[in-house]
């Protein structure tokens, strides 16, 4: 049974936040690359916010 990269994202709410930007997929492995969406949440709309970014691992 073959299923596409997007299939197996399932995890609940996270394409609420996060948008497939590409799937790449060979013989032994599947990459999907997410992209954050600039949501800000609705308890906080209308505040003066600041982005921290993100962190590398490692």
């Amino acid at each position: 049974m073959q299923t596409s990269g997007s299939e197996l994202l399932q995890l609940e709410g996270v394409l609420d936040y996060f948008g497939i930007t590409q799937v790449v997929q060979n013989e032994n492995e599947i990459s999907i690359i997410l992209e954050e969406r600039n949501l800000i949440p609705e308890e906080y709309q209308g505040r003066k916010l600041e982005s921290k970014g993100s962190y590398e691992d490692g």
